[in-house]
């Protein structure tokens, strides 16, 4: 007969493997603050991106050096992803074809984000031979993130499926998160440049580095088999 005590495991064991998949991996990027070329931090100037996955979703927690709370919520935070060969080496953006940003790369996945009404982003695919996307950009491709602001206005975690950006257990992508403003604003900060990213609002600016994650999901096979052997564990003590 069990004892109490590898019940009480079995219970442990049971909910580990069932939160396991849910924190499945996770990356912190820091960034300096006041690297711009107004040479002080703001609403804009982005502190760190904190990317995490799980089985089936991807988020980008960007945090600011100072609060985007209204009236400072007219800024947004791009994100420009290579994940596959080829894509867009200028002016990546659907939204704004005259927005001087650029990844030499190749952009294959671009996020407009706004911080108006609560947050979100919209992610756009390349598809030049898609008669209706715009500078290249599917504006049909996928739907909009998940956005939660913090209650300090100095983060907003933008979550989004995987497979919103082709993704899947073991891929690894390139990118870099932009503050910029609207219009055909330039990058006022780069998540991976340490130095001044444009010199102006007009830029242009130019992503040349970028950082690089890897979505790691754990098997199903990993987790039964780590249950197993605990399970083992708890019937051997029951025995003694």
């Amino acid at each position: 007969m069990f004892s109490r005590f590898p019940v009480a495991l079995c219970a442990i064991v049971l909910g580990i493997c069932l939160l396991l998949p849910s924190v499945a991996s996770a990356a912190t990027y820091d960034d300096a603050t006041g690297e711009n070329f107004t040479g002080s931090p703001g609403f804009l100037d982005i502190d760190s991106v904190e990317v995490t996955n799980d089985a089936s979703t991807i988020t980008f927690k960007i945090a600011s050096a100072s609060s985007f709370a209204a009236p400072n919520d007219w800024g947004k935070f791009l994100i420009g992803v290579d994940s596959v060969a080829g894509g867009k080496t200028d002016n990546g953006t659907r939204w704004d074809p005259a927005r001087p940003i650029n990844m030499p790369s190749g952009m294959d996945y671009w996020v407009d984000n706004w911080l108006t009404f609560g947050g979100g982003a919209q992610v756009w695919k390349y598809d030049p031979a898609n008669p209706s996307a715009a500078n290249g950009f599917d504006p049909t491709s996928t739907g909009s993130a998940t956005s939660v602001i913090d209650a300090t206005n100095t983060s907003i975690a933008l979550t989004f499926p995987l497979s919103a950006f082709g993704l899947q257990s073991g891929g690894t992508f390139s990118f870099d998160v932009w503050g910029t403003g609207g219009g055909a604003d330039s990058a006022y900060d780069s998540l991976r440049d340490q130095d001044v990213a444009a010199p102006t609002w007009s830029g242009p600016y130019s992503a040349t580095e970028l950082n690089s994650y890897t979505v790691v999901v754990p098997e199903p096979g990993t987790l039964g088999l780590a249950g197993i052997a605990l399970l083992a564990v708890a019937r051997r003590r029951s025995r003694d």
